[in-house]
């Protein structure tokens, strides 16, 4: 058995090419025996040592077919030879194994249980982390609204109704009802708002309602709640970035107006008034005041001054 080596050592030299090779002769290689040899590397410094074992396997491919010849077992569907698995020379080494589990297609009796989330979504996203009280924040990750304990570290999770990232996030002024807005999946699902309690985020959302059709909504970028807690105004990504205003307890959309060609950024509610907010994005700002009679919103965009900062 004549057994030809090439060396190398890509931690030293950080090359693909070879440092050495050595060439090495086993005679009287014995079935299931290990027969060792060192010898010189040519081109090189020092010895190397080889070990070969000859093995015999019952295996109809390439120990059995000649070259030039058509082997039945490396036929493709056509009858030709498919060189690919021909040159696959490490297939015969392969065996099958002992007590192998049947195939099966059944889900596996085990399941993960999300424990912690390290990470919290800054790209793309702004004004989305809130304290609750002294001890408890809410924000997102992924498609996970969380609620954390500063003091004990303990997480639980709003998890299982947004189809891909949560983007926005804001909270109710009772501190009790969290809003989180996603973008759309790749197979275009959502964009989704859910609403859920705080205080119990593993139950199942207060509301949740689709926004649009995703190709052209993409994301719910940003939304924010009135200061009674009654309104829920939501802004999306499309072409328009438009504003809605929705009664989210009673699952309605209100109206819907066109933002602006920039994106809209946040959302800021008036103090005191429920019905008017502003909208500042890329450029510009615009304050809002819904009249809830017409069901139609006045819009005027604030004018930026040319007096230095001072």
């Amino acid at each position: 058995v004549k057994v030809e080596v090439i060396i190398h050592d890509k931690e030293i030299c950080a090359t693909d090419l070879p440092i050495g090779k050595a060439t090495f002769k086993f005679v009287d290689v014995k079935l299931n025996e290990y027969s060792k040899q060192w010898a010189s590397i040519v081109d090189g410094e020092g010895e190397i040592e080889v070990g070969v074992c000859l093995r015999q396997y019952d295996y109809p491919g390439i120990a059995k077919s000649k070259v030039g010849k058509k082997d039945k077992h490396f036929q493709d569907e056509n009858g030709e030879n498919d060189n690919e698995q021909v040159n696959r020379a490490w297939a015969g080494a392969i065996v099958k194994p002992d007590n192998a589990p049947s195939a099966t297609n059944k889900l596996p009796l085990q399941t993960l249980v999300l424990d912690h989330v390290y990470g919290y979504r800054t790209r793309d996203t702004r004004d989305n982390l809130f304290y609750l009280d002294s001890d408890t924040i809410v924000y997102h990750a992924a498609a996970v609204g969380i609620v954390h304990n500063i003091k004990t570290g303990k997480q639980r999770f709003f998890n299982g109704s947004h189809v891909d990232d949560i983007l926005c996030l804001t909270c109710h002024p009772n501190k009790k009802y969290i809003a989180t807005g996603d973008i759309v999946s790749l197979n275009g699902e959502g964009p989704i708002v859910a609403i859920w309690d705080a205080t119990a985020p593993e139950a199942a959302p207060l509301v949740l309602f689709k926004i649009g059709e995703g190709k052209i909504m993409r994301n719910v970028s940003t939304m924010g709640f009135s200061c009674d807690g009654k309104y829920l105004i939501i802004v999306t990504g499309d072409n328009y970035h438009s504003v809605r205003i929705c009664d989210w307890k009673a699952k309605t959309l209100l109206c819907t107006e066109k933002g602006h060609s920039d994106k809209i950024l946040d959302i800021d509610n008036h103090p005191t008034d429920p019905n008017s907010f502003v909208t500042v994005g890329v450029k510009h700002i615009k304050f809002w005041k819904f009249d809830s009679a017409s069901k139609r919103f006045t819009t005027k965009k604030g004018l930026f001054g040319k007096t230095k900062i001072q």
